[in-house]
């Protein structure tokens, strides 16, 4: 019993889809023009400040890092409260910094970065992401399970 109630857990837990960030972004200044995009996929949304590399989770066309700032205006950015796509240009040690709504980085669809001076301007796309499930959600999942442990208990 005590097994079937692990594995229905670990089942549950592993058929949790990854969160998928899309990202296109240009700069029109004369210093360091681009035009760039990443993909990163991870196993849920970034909960803190996150630097990451091109590697499995992180693929890039033309950036050597991109990093995820959860909370702007705690890192020391001067911008309305916001989270950051901080994208690393590759072979120029700069980096370029797009302004998004707060909750983006959690809430599926496209987001528009604000446009602070008319010289960047970025899009990303979040598909996967799933909300934190409620108190009384969690509570009704664990008491069907309980009601499904009873009644296979009694059997």
């Amino acid at each position: 019993m005590k097994k079937f109630l692990c594995t229905l857990l670990f089942v549950a837990a592993a058929a949790q889809a990854a969160v998928v960030y899309e990202f296109t972004g240009t700069r029109t200044a004369t210093t360091d023009p681009f035009t760039g995009s990443f993909t990163l996929t991870l196993a849920a949304p970034p909960a803190a400040t996150t630097d990451y590399l091109p590697g499995a989770a992180l693929t890039c066309d033309v950036c050597n890092h991109v990093e995820f700032v959860v909370d702007a205006v705690a890192a020391g950015f001067t911008v309305t409260p916001s989270v950051v796509v901080a994208y690393g240009l590759a072979g120029t040690g700069s980096t370029f910094f797009f302004y998004f709504a707060p909750g983006s980085f959690n809430t599926n669809g496209v987001h528009d970065s604000f446009i602070l001076d008319g010289l960047h301007d970025g899009t990303l796309t979040v598909s996967g992401a799933t909300g934190v499930p409620e108190p009384s959600t969690m509570a009704l999942a664990l008491a069907g399970a309980a009601l499904v442990a009873v009644k296979l208990r009694r059997r």
